[in-house]
């Protein structure tokens, strides 16, 4: 679980270097926009205080609803190269919002001039800390966030397929690898996060059942080895998982060990 929202970042991140934003506002994602707004003013109202907003607040618990409709803002609305940027937007305000439940409080456990690998190693122990500790909020961005980026697949498969060969930049292509490993990470983690007892059955079902959904997309875009180390890891952990979570890791399993390397798989 270490990695798991550090690598869905870093997703985000590598998707915003394969495409501009562009376009106006729709109306979803207006909506979005301001619901993920007024949801950053409350955390930051709260961090003032030394803590953070939560689900059983209304008004929090009414954002959340809003920000975490995958058929309203992902299986709703038609996204294509061309208004991609939507998409990512709304993709980078889920990540945002998860990224401030699952580091909040970091500041506090880095020492002056920390190095690099003490960030890391103390951004790991907090997420550890915070998973649990926020999983009821993290319940409804996380699956969100997972079936946001899944969505950017084929708008961006379409966009990478239309570039000229001389526009496949270095800089794109290592944002695109990129993308994979934070995706295998991720993959890796969520599937790891099966067997914490620390956190609830509700929470592991949701994350896991939106993996299974989005695997095939993320296979898409995976390369052979990927798919293969992803395939191989769930196995490893099928036999002990939950009894309700099987269908789902099976699903992941198949969805990984297609051989077609078609679509962002071939760049």
């Amino acid at each position: 679980m270490k990695s798991l929202l550090t690598c869905l970042a870093a997703a985000c991140l590598s998707l915003a270097s394969l495409q501009a934003h562009a376009q106006a506002p729709a109306q979803p994602h207006a909506i979005y926009m301001d619901a993920s707004a007024k949801l950053q003013q409350r955390i930051a109202e709260s961090a003032a205080k030394g803590e953070m907003p939560r689900i059983a607040e209304p008004e929090t618990r009414a954002l959340l609803d809003v920000l975490s409709d995958s058929h309203r803002f992902l299986q709703s609305q038609t996204y294509d190269a061309a208004n991609i940027g939507q998409l990512m937007d709304i993709c980078g305000q889920a990540n945002r919002l998860s990224m401030a439940y699952a580091l909040t409080g970091l500041k506090e456990h880095l020492p002056p001039q920390a190095s690099a690998e003490e960030i890391a190693r103390q951004m790991g122990t907090v997420m550890e800390t915070n998973i649990v500790a926020f999983q009821q909020e993290l319940e409804r961005l996380h699956p969100f966030l997972l079936r946001c980026l899944a969505t950017q697949i084929q708008p961006l498969t379409a966009f990478t397929a239309a570039l000229p060969p001389e526009e496949l930049t270095p800089i794109r292509l290592a944002g695109l690898n990129q993308l994979r490993g934070g995706l295998v990470n991720s993959y890796s983690g969520n599937l790891m996060s099966i067997g914490n007892q620390a956190l609830q059955p509700s929470y592991r079902t949701q994350v896991v059942r939106a993996m299974a959904e989005s695997s095939s997309l993320f296979a898409s875009a995976l390369q052979l080895p990927a798919r293969q180390q992803i395939a191989d890891a769930a196995r490893v952990i099928l036999a002990d998982a939950p009894l309700d979570n099987r269908a789902d890791i099976e699903t992941i399993i198949k969805a990984m060990s297609d051989p077609d390397c078609t679509g962002l798989c071939a760049y």
